[in-house]
This record gives C-alpha cells, sequence and structure tokens, in this order.
C-alpha cells in the first residue's frame, strides 16, 4: 500500500509541482490555463488518490470574456456538477450564434446534465480551441486523509502519524510552533509515539517518541517502536522530582527529540538541529524545582539547592533562547555542543536513582552559579562536579537529615511532655471541681439536717439557700464546659501535631518516642463511646477521652443532685411540700 500511494502521489506533485502549494495539512493547486491532456491526467491521479483516501471536489473554472462556468469533480463520490456562475449579457442562443457544439455544452453546464469524466474531458476539450474561453483549475488534497490512510494500514493506536509533502514544509511548522505547543503539535492526548511520514525523503530517524520516515520506507517502521514507553516512564520521574504547570499538556522529557536508529546521518543531524531548542529548554524545566506557564514560548523557573536561582527561560528563535534572572537578560546560542552538555546533565539524573541526583545538582548548580544562564552554558562543569562530588553531597544530606530527624524527636518530645502536664491540670482542676461540689453538696444537707429555719425564718432561708445553690450550679457548669472545650481542642491539637510527625517517622518509631496515639478503647470505657463520638469522631487517644468522660458524668450526677435540692428548697419555701419539715432537729 506505502509504494503504491508513494507512486500516486509522486505523480501528482511532479505534474503539477509549479502550482502547489502546502501549507497547514493540505496541499492546494491553482493552475490557470491548463490544456485538456493536463486535466484529463489530473482526473486520473486524483482518482488513484481516491483508492487511498477520501478526497475534496476537484474544481474546473470556465472563464469566457462575458460569463463564467465551473465543474465540481469528487473522485471519491464520482458526483459531478455543473453549473453557470456569472451571467452574459445575452441568452447562450445569441452569444454564440452558429458555434451549435459550444451551445449544447454550455447549455449543459447550466442545466447541470454533464454526468460522467468523459462528459468533462469533452467540454474543456472544446473550451481550449475556442479563444475567448480559459480553463482553470483549483483543488485541495487533504493530507489529514492520507494521514488517516496511513494510520489505518498501520493498525497502531498509539501513534500519532503526521503527514508531508517536502520536508521544508515540516520544519518550517516546527520552527513556528512555541514550546508550549509542541507537545500538541506532535502527539494526540491517546498516543504515546508521533511518527512523522515525508513524501519526498528516501531515509528516516527513529527514536523512542518520534520517528521521521520516508514514505517509500515506511515498510521497515517497526511497529513495536510505537508501542514504546520508555519516555512516558521517564515523564512519570520528572513529575516527581518537580513540579511542572500541566505537563500533560505542555512538556516533554528531553529524551522524547532522541534518535537511536538513523539511515542517514546528515537527516539525524538535520533533525536533531531542528529540536535543539526544545531539548535546552524542557532539560531546564526537568532539573528546576517549579517551572510555571507564562506564555506561549516562555516558562518562569526556580531551583532551589544551597542558595536559588530564579528566572524566565524565553524561545526567541530557532536557533536562540532568552534567558533573564536577577534583573539580567542574555541571549544564548543553541550549539550542538551546548545541547549535548545540557542534555547530559539531564540524562545522568534521570538515568538513576534520581531522588539522590537531583539534589546533588540542585546544590552544585546554585552554588557553581547565580543565574539561569551560567547554569545553561556551564552545564558541563556542573556535571562533571555533581558526579565527582556526589558521595561527599549524599553524604551530606544524610548527616543533615538524621540531625533534621534528632531534632524532630526532641521537638516531639517536648510537645508531647508539654501535652501531658496541660491534660493533667485540666484533669486536676476536674477533680478539684468534682471535691468542692461534693463538700458543698455536704454542706447543704447539713444545713437542711441541723434545721437552719430554727434559727432565722424558713421562707427566706429556703429561698436564699435554693438561689445560693442555682448561681453556684450556673458558675460551675460554666466553668466545667471552659474545661471540656479546651481538653477537646487539647486533644484535637496533640493529635494534629503527631500527624505532622507521621510524615517523618513510621508508626512504631512514634509508639517507642512515646509519641504515638492510643486508640484502643479500655473496657470501662464502652459506656461513653457514643457519648464521645457524638462530639469527635477521632479515635485517637481513647483511654484518656473515656476517663475524662467517665469524670464529666460524675460531676453532671452531683450537679443534677444540687439542683434536685435548690428545686426541693425552692418547693418548701412556696409551701408546696413540707418534706423538711418533718426532718428531725439534731
Amino acid at each position: 500500500m506505502f509504494q503504491e500511494l508513494k507512486g500516486s502521489l509522486s505523480s501528482f506533485v511532479e505534474s503539477w509541482d509549479d502550482s502547489l502549494t502546502e501549507r497547514y495539512a493540505a496541499l492546494t493547486l491553482n493552475a490557470d490555463d491548463v490544456s485538456p491532456e493536463a486535466s484529463q491526467d489530473l482526473i486520473a491521479d486524483t482518482e488513484e488518490l481516491s483508492e487511498f483516501a477520501r478526497l475534496r471536489p476537484l474544481k474546473f473554472e470556465i472563464i469566457g470574456a462575458d460569463e463564467q462556468y465551473s465543474i465540481n469533480y469528487n473522485p471519491s463520490t464520482g458526483s459531478i456538477t455543473g453549473s453557470r456562475d456569472r451571467n452574459g449579457p445575452s441568452a447562450i442562443d445569441d452569444l454564440y450564434r452558429g458555434q451549435d457544439a459550444l451551445i449544447d455544452v454550455l447549455a449543459g453546464l447550466r442545466d447541470n446534465t454533464i454526468s460522467t469524466t468523459d462528459d468533462i474531458i469533452e467540454a474543456l476539450e472544446l473550451f481550449h480551441t475556442v479563444d475567448q474561453f480559459q480553463v482553470d483549475i483549483q483543488y485541495t488534497l487533504p493530507l489529514d486523509e492520507i494521514e488517516r490512510a496511513l494510520a489505518n494500514e498501520l493498525t497502531v493506536d498509539s501513534i500519532s502519524v503526521h503527514f508531508y509533502i517536502e520536508l521544508d514544509t515540516f520544519k518550517r511548522e516546527i520552527s513556528d510552533t512555541s514550546i508550549a505547543e509542541i507537545r500538541g503539535k506532535l502527539l494526540d492526548d491517546r498516543h504515546t509515539h508521533s511518527l512523522v511520514v515525508i513524501l519526498s525523503l528516501d531515509n528516516f530517524v527513529t527514536g523512542d517518541g518520534l520517528s521521521i520516515y520516508a514514505l517509500s520506507r515506511l515498510h521497515e517502521y517497526d511497529v513495536n517502536e510505537g508501542q514504546s514507553s520508555k519516555w512516558h516512564d521517564q515523564m512519570e520521574k520528572i513529575r516527581r522530582q518537580t513540579l511542572i504547570q500541566e505537563p500533560e499538556v505542555r512538556f516533554l522529557p528531553p529524551s522524547f527529540f532522541q534518535f537511536n536508529i538513523s539511515s542517514d546521518q546528515e537527516l539525524e543531524t538535520e533533525a536533531k538541529k531542528l529540536f535543539n531548542p526544545y531539548v535546552v529548554i524542557f532539560s531546564i524545566l526537568a532539573i528546576a524545582n517549579t517551572a510555571e506557564f507564562v506564555d506561549d514560548s516562555t516558562w518562569r523557573v526556580r531551583i532551589q539547592g544551597r542558595q536559588y536561582i530564579e528566572g524566565e527561560v524565553v524561545q526567541s528563535a530557532s536557533e536562540q533562547i532568552t534567558v533573564s534572572s536577577n534583573g539580567n537578560s542574555a541571549t544564548i546560542e543553541i550549539t550542538a555542543e551546548l545541547v549535548k552538555d545540557i542534555y547530559a546533565l539531564y540524562s545522568w539524573i534521570y538515568d538513576a536513582r534520581a531522588d539522590d541526583r537531583i539534589t546533588v545538582v540542585r546544590n552544585v548548580a546554585t552554588l557553581y552559579a547565580n543565574t539561569l544562564a551560567e547554569l545553561i552554558t556551564d552545564a558541563e562543569p556542573i556535571l562533571s562536579s555533581a558526579q565527582s562530588n556526589r558521595q561527599f553531597y549524599v553524604k551530606e544530606s544524610v548527616d543533615e537529615f538524621f540531625e533534621f530527624r534528632q531534632d524532630l524527636t526532641e521537638s516531639a518530645f517536648n510537645i508531647q511532655s508539654e501535652y501531658v502536664r496541660l491534660r493533667s491540670e485540666l484533669m486536676n482542676d476536674l477533680s478539684r471541681d468534682l471535691f468542692r461540689t461534693f463538700a458543698f453538696i455536704v454542706i447543704i444537707g447539713a444545713t437542711v439536717v441541723f434545721r437552719l429555719d430554727d434559727l432565722l425564718p424558713p421562707t427566706p432561708t429556703y429561698i436564699g439557700v435554693a438561689t445560693l445553690l442555682g448561681v453556684y450550679c450556673l458558675i460551675t457548669l460554666r466553668r466545667i464546659f471552659g474545661i471540656r472545650n479546651q481538653f477537646i481542642d487539647l486533644v484535637g491539637s496533640q493529635t494534629e501535631q503527631v500527624d505532622f510527625y507521621k510524615n517523618f517517622f513510621s508508626d512504631k518509631e512514634l509508639t517507642q518516642r512515646g509519641i504515638g496515639l492510643e486508640t484502643t478503647s479500655p473496657w470501662w470505657g464502652r459506656p461513653f463511646r457514643w457519648w464521645w463520638n457524638i462530639r469527635n469522631k477521632d479515635p485517637n487517644q481513647a483511654k484518656v477521652k473515656y476517663g475524662f468522660a467517665l469524670d464529666l458524668l460524675i460531676y453532671y450526677i452531683l450537679i443534677l443532685v444540687v439542683l434536685c435540692i435548690a428545686a426541693l428548697l425552692t418547693l418548701e419555701a412556696l409551701s408546696i411540700t413540707d418534706f423538711i419539715t418533718q426532718i428531725p432537729s439534731a
């Protein structure tokens, strides 16, 4: 199929080379004063191409001195449409009196009665013999239909197929594509390999993510290459190390643009040169801590190591990038040597142990360079320094990590001790309040038993004591609610603190350091589980919570007793009951 398609396309292109324009996934033909033989060849070429793809109509414009006609022929469907586009000053019979054959053809176009390609050829031959008419041709060959035909023949769903007539057209479109749009240009969302097929080529280059093939050699393409996902795996590594804005839309790993098999060194060099700006910029994004999209050609990056470097990288030309940081701007020429160095730095990081290596590179880069421009131009010495000093930097990082963990341990122990102290104070406050409340109940009971009303009038005595009890209960409840809320907040804060330490220690390590949270409920706490869970769904510190809940329950019972005594005294004062007067005096 590939050879047959190449033959049909080559015949079409060679025949109309001077009248063709390739642009926006279409090959446009505009030819004036075309001979009947050339028109017949064009019809034959488009009919051949229609066997591979669905084509658009071919338009013949017949232009006269006073009027204009057109014939539209769709080679894919075989439909033919004739029309009179511009009327003359008189009827056809009057304009061309005595030219019966011409009158019949023009009437056929006007009335849309032409039905076969032979009718078209016969009409064009007749027009060619009449001086006042010329035949122009307009036709657009949709290259996306050729792409669809190639993709169907390859039968691999993971490949984005792009077709061009000329290599120069492909190079021009890539050069005009911004850094933020290059992924969408080469890959659809569901594809992992980009295959560029070019009619004018004789060779090919292929890589893990991108292949450029001659149509004549497409039968050599290994469809298994289109199912490779090595660059996609590297993409996942980069996403774990670098925060890039919308990476699935605006970013490709630099390895995507590398070629590992080539049939022609010149083509490989040309292809690499075409994608060098993207390799450089994407390598910087993969090394940075954060990369923020500014506009189609600009990224703002920040690299944090021993120090930090921040600035913007701008794709300014096909062989240049502009880098600005610290108020300075520099234009960098993209040479093969520069691309080799920056890609080597990127590759060393992500080939193995990316977690360690990227930290080393960021540390070295921010010590070695003060600006983004220096980082790019000095990529080779930065890589050498990172490789030779890797063990030192890793050891230093490990030492710092253990110091950090020790600081965390001490901090956690101190905070845990403070929590225990505060919690004990709240529990003691509650216990003291319980004791005072119990003592108050005893005093009130003694007052009733010893008949204080024998010394004072009973009604004012009962009302005064009942009022005192009510005020006491309100003040005590307010205080106990405050203690309860403080306790809940304290336990919640302690839980959040422990959750923070879980980012750095395992549960076992937290338990060993006495920082872990108790989650097992005591057997005696089961009756209080419903009560606490209504207010706090967190199961942590269960034993402490249920102990506090038990104390609160006892407290509420005592308050209830005090309120009952106050109610009884109020009833006595209102002479509703005489319970107290029946108690024998001491």
